[in-house]
């Protein structure tokens, strides 16, 4: 509690908070990411790689430039914590499996903030896609 309090009392934070924009936004998706993060760091299960997906898309859907902040923000956790030193195959693909949960969980809800619209990324690439009528 006693952080929640002081982060509030920020001078940074009190000046955005009042403010029309996102930056608030993706302040708290860069939290929500980094608790995600370190809950399946603690506990590697499919719920926690699927809630971890869930956090990268709600703070990739608040604001995209948070695309260079999180892997930043996660390097010095990841230091620090290291990688097992001895994994056996079962693990690797165990891991494996929660990456791609992980993957297919934000794809997903990204898209679902972005109503599922591929017309932008289409016309960037010269794809063409079905007119939806």
């Amino acid at each position: 509690m006693l952080a929640v309090l002081l982060f509030t009392l920020l001078p940074s934070v009190l000046t955005h908070a009042g403010m029309a924009t996102n930056d608030m936004a993706a302040t708290a998706g860069l939290i929500f990411v980094l608790y995600s993060f370190s809950r399946y760091w603690g506990s590697p299960n499919p719920w926690n790689a699927a809630l971890s997906g869930l956090a990268l898309a709600v703070a990739l859907g608040s604001k995209l430039s948070l695309l260079l902040f999180i892997p930043l923000a996660l390097a010095p956790f990841i230091l620090t914590m290291g990688l097992p030193s001895k994994w056996t195959k079962q693990q690797w693909l165990r891991t494996l499996a929660h990456g791609a949960v992980f993957l297919l969980t934000a794809v997903f809800f990204l898209s679902a903030i972005y109503r599922f619209e591929l017309t932008p990324v289409a016309r960037l690439w010269n794809i063409p896609l079905p007119l939806n009528g």
